[in-house]
């Protein structure tokens, strides 16, 4: 029964220990670092980028010639176009066949437009940077501005215990 009773108390202590062991103490470059991996806004603004550089490989595609082929074959047990031209005669047409085509296209020149769509890929490539970054600074802000804000706090916690203390000495 005592023993029973020492391990109780022993485990209700671990218990109350437990909790202010298993704080842990950040840094400002801890919270910086786990704040600019984990934040949305700089996920979006790094997709947005990827997305970015993808429409300027795109873009810039368009400078060389483009090929398309297409084919196609036909069976049939009876011509698709029958004529008769006299009286016994009769002409028959596209009974069995095969149809193919190939198209190659050269951008000689579309008004500028491609030279123009590459201008505007690189442009679009440069804001979607610039947004990251001001997005990447905004987060540093706020979690500088927050932790600075929970020193502070604990701070005036700290001052308030003391002042407890003294009032309860004057009391006394």
């Amino acid at each position: 029964m005592n023993f029973t009773k020492h391990i109780f108390l022993f485990l209700i202590g671990c218990a109350g220990i437990m909790p202010a062991l298993a704080q842990q103490t950040y840094t400002l470059d801890e919270c910086i670092r786990e704040a600019l991996s984990n934040n949305v806004r700089i996920k979006n603004a790094n997709n947005d980028l990827s997305a970015s550089q993808h429409v300027r490989q795109k873009a810039f595609t368009q400078y060389f010639p483009t090929f398309s082929a297409s084919g196609g074959g036909f069976m049939s047990d009876k011509g698709l176009l029958e004529m008769k031209m006299m009286p016994g005669e009769k002409i028959s047409m596209l009974k069995n066949g095969v149809i193919g085509g190939v198209t190659a296209t050269m951008p000689l020149f579309t008004g500028g437009q491609i030279i123009n769509a590459n201008k505007l890929s690189n442009i679009n490539v440069e804001v979607s940077r610039l947004q990251r970054n001001q997005s990447e600074n905004e987060v540093r802000l706020t979690t500088e501005q927050y932790f600075w804000q929970i020193v502070m706090l604990k701070e005036k916690l700290k001052t308030l215990s003391v002042v407890e203390e003294q009032l309860h000495e004057g009391v006394s």
